[in-house]
């Protein structure tokens, strides 16, 4: 008898977390503290020192991109290579606005010894993976991001461009070859712009979120689908269905009236593991980060990131994330973190052959 009950509370629980997943529907509890260690949110945790290259400092990071054992990181409208150990390899620098050269780097993927670059006068480019021109072509949108599978480039386009969300183009011409998902002109004045960092992949599932949007959506390309896979619910205080249906003046308008009322919103970071939830969002006039388990149901939010003893807090609001799929994420971390403005560190065990050169520190993590 003992056995069965557990059988059968076993099929209870994920009878359970399938149908949160088929709803869509995630409660998140509210359970504030001010801040978590970073290895209480990841199972794995490194750290990376860029190697310093006198022609080619890295500035201020957008995007952290691991492809065949090279990570790829844009910055400054430069894209940058290095090893998995921090050895610099190449940068590639086509700043100009010649037929093979781009005016900055609004995002960029990597794919199949090929890579992509959005520019944001409205064209997309392909370089091989050492640094060689390909072709190029004029976008007739705003390109927001980009993502590579199946010989297809997905680009998502901008708040400006009422028609369908993703375009699609041929990752070998780059010749367009199809568009899905019609846009609301409801959307038009929230939707995003400059943030690289809206597509997810979690095994064989393509998520896309948006900062002020509180679903996360699952992209079929093949199929041309674009559906919802979940809906946060923040303590809540997420925003009602009609608050997304009226119209607004701009970005800032929609921002502030969603402080005014006290709501929740927001996806602007996401990443999914096998047990968790891992996403920011706004509440009010903060920017905070919850850990969800999809499990247990119980979810924690926070502000600071904890690095490691004598060091400061690291601020959610004020750090770089990139999460791109479930097999590695990243959190760019300035060298001002680790040392005062005297040069001097923190904390001299960590990272104890660290330099105060100016290239970030790379946390390499695993949800």
């Amino acid at each position: 008898m003992k056995n069965l009950i557990i059988v059968i509370t076993l099929l209870a629980l994920v009878a359970c977390n399938s149908a949160e997943k088929i709803n869509g529907e995630v409660a998140i509890s509210r359970n504030y503290v001010d801040a978590m260690a970073i290895d209480e949110l990841f199972s794995e945790v490194e750290y990376l020192e860029l190697e310093y290259n006198d022609e080619h400092p890295v500035g201020n990071v957008r995007k952290v991109v691991a492809e065949d054992s090279v990570l790829y990181l844009s910055a400054n409208s430069m894209l940058f290579q290095y090893t998995p150990q921090g050895k610099f390899i190449s940068c590639l620098s086509r700043k100009g606005r010649g037929p093979q050269e781009y005016a900055s780097i609004t995002d960029f993927a990597v794919c199949d010894g090929a890579i992509y670059i959005i520019d944001r006068n409205d064209k997309l480019l392909k370089f091989t993976t050492d640094n060689k021109f390909v072709c190029a072509t004029k976008l007739p949108f705003d390109a927001a991001t980009i993502y590579v599978e199946d010989e297809t480039i997905i680009l998502s386009t901008a708040y400006q461009d009422l028609g369908d969300r993703f375009r699609l183009y041929s990752a070998d011409n780059l010749q367009p070859v199809g568009s899905f998902s019609p846009i609301n002109p409801a959307e038009m004045t929230y939707r995003h712009f400059m943030l690289p960092q809206n597509f997810y992949r979690y095994g064989d599932k393509l998520y896309f979120h948006e900062p002020l949007n509180d679903g996360i959506y699952e992209v079929d390309a093949k199929n041309k689908t674009f559906e919802q896979c979940y809906a946060l619910d923040i303590y809540g205080r997420s925003a009602p269905a009609d608050f997304w249906t009226r119209e607004y003046d701009s970005v800032m308008d929609i921002i502030q009236t969603a402080t005014a009322k006290g709501y929740c919103c927001g996806t602007p970071i996401f990443a999914e593991s096998r047990h968790h939830l891992l996403f920011t969002y706004n509440e009010s006039d903060k920017y905070r980060m919850c850990l969800h388990d999809k499990h247990m149901g119980e979810s924690i939010q926070f502000e600071n990131i904890v690095i490691g003893d004598g060091l400061p807090a690291l601020s959610v609001a004020e750090t770089t994330f990139y999460f791109g799929d479930d097999k590695m994420q990243f959190i760019v971390i300035p060298e001002t973190y680790f040392w005062d403005e005297n040069g001097k560190k923190y904390n001299d065990e960590f990272l104890h052959a660290a330099k105060p050169d100016g290239n970030p520190i790379i946390a390499v993590l695993k949800l």
